[in-house]
């Protein structure tokens, strides 16, 4: 909505002041603000200091999609067989995630249209941040909620499932988060 109303955004996770916003939310001691999203107008042009940043962080540097999309067989999944999941997949492979880590790790069924969601967490994260926010669960949020939006625009039926399957190989190093099974 925000980009159709000629606005950008961000997420921010972990580099903001968390108490200014917590104060204006009225943040309870048993709640966590992992990240924001600020809303505007976006500059024409970015400053050296952005694009430093930017740079830093690896923001333009995306995994392939061989590193990320797999077949049951561990094996990376080819475009074609992604068949009309191949746009939402995209879309997530050019998620945002905190410091360009793009935890997520997905793996489709043969000859089905269910992907099962998992997390490969980066060591350390965490840490790195002094937070108790778990940034990489955001991150996977942000991923599904691209698949499922862009599955929906092209016209893609299905729903999220959660049953903490287990597969052999591959995803026995992985957090199981959620599975997208697909109607059409």
């Amino acid at each position: 909505m925000a980009t159709n109303l000629g606005l950008g955004t961000c997420w921010l996770g972990g580099t903001f002041s968390s108490s200014r916003f917590a104060q204006k939310i009225d943040l309870q001691n048993n709640e966590d603000l992992p990240a924001v999203t600020p809303v505007g107008y976006a500059v024409p042009k970015i400053s050296a200091i952005d694009s430093a940043i930017r740079n830093a962080s690896g923001a333009n540097n995306r995994k392939p999609w061989s590193s990320l999309f797999f077949k049951k067989d561990d094996k990376p999944l080819p475009v074609l067989q992604a068949g009309r999941y191949a746009t939402p997949l995209e879309m997530v492979r050019l998620a945002p995630s905190a410091t360009n880590f793009q935890p997520w790790r997905i793996i489709k069924e043969s000859e089905t249209n269910i992907f099962h969601f998992y997390m490969k967490r980066a060591p350390g994260l965490k840490q790195l941040f002094f937070m108790k926010s778990d940034l990489q669960r955001v991150d996977i949020g942000i991923a599904m909620c691209h698949f499922e939006l862009v599955a929906e625009e092209e016209g893609l039926k299905g729903k999220w499932n959660i049953n903490n399957l287990l597969l052999k190989g591959m995803a026995d190093k992985l957090d199981y988060i959620a599975t997208w099974v697909g109607s059409n």
